[in-house]
């Protein structure tokens, strides 16, 4: 089942040893042991994958479009036909959530998705400068959704989600792929508004590679 991460969260690779088994005789109460505990797994991996299928379907309704929400440090690509001031402009979101435009002024983007803040700039040139003006946006980099992929991974680390299609493999991928030792098991804990204290907790349970970056996104 391919997940899309629709927004941030903490992924972890958990380390496992591998072992070659040797084959041997089982008996009828061993069978049934290994039958069971093989049954237990699946019944596992199924609840988890009804989980994580319930967590998206949450905040898909929630979220009512497939836009990230914009937020401070996320870098949007603007181009405005007929406007030399703002032409194929690059403009950073500023830590207050805000950008600053020519003819259109300040702008509180933090929350707004790519189709909001387009029709915002549309209203606002229309009011003073143009007639029904064409806007193209996008968000070019996102830097306020982020994953902390650790454990039994290359280089782990805080990641950017560069797109809504990200998967979890992509971010494995980000962080240089599995090791050799590393289990066959993920654990993947999706970020949740938080209190303080709770946001505390959670940024000293980090590894110390993961707190030297920062950690806000994650929660």
């Amino acid at each position: 089942m391919k997940l899309s991460l629709g927004w941030c969260g903490i992924l972890m690779v958990a380390a496992g040893c591998a072992t070659v088994a040797t084959p041997t005789a089982q008996t009828g109460g061993e069978k049934q042991s290994t039958a069971s505990a093989v049954a237990r797994e699946s019944t596992k991996q199924n609840t988890d994958v009804q989980r994580l299928t319930a967590i998206w379907e949450q905040r898909q309704q929630k979220g009512g479009s497939s836009d990230y929400p914009i937020g401070p440090g996320d870098v949007i690509e603007l181009n405005i036909p007929g406007m030399d001031e703002i032409k194929n402009m690059s403009e950073r979101v500023n830590g207050d959530g805000t950008i600053t435009l020519p003819f259109v002024g300040a702008i509180k983007v933090d929350g707004m998705t790519e189709r909001a803040l387009r029709d915002e700039i549309r209203r606002r040139l229309e009011e003073n400068y143009m007639r029904n003006p064409q806007v193209n946006l996008f968000v070019k980099e996102f830097r306020s959704r982020q994953v902390a992929v650790i454990g039994a991974v290359q280089k782990p680390g805080l990641y950017n989600l560069a797109s809504y299609s990200d998967t979890l493999l992509n971010m494995i991928s980000q962080a240089g792929g599995m090791k050799t030792e590393a289990a066959e098991r993920l654990l993947f804990v999706p970020a949740e508004p938080a209190d303080s204290e709770q946001a505390k907790k959670v940024v000293q349970s980090m590894p110390s590679q993961i707190i030297r970056q920062d950690p806000a996104p994650l929660i």
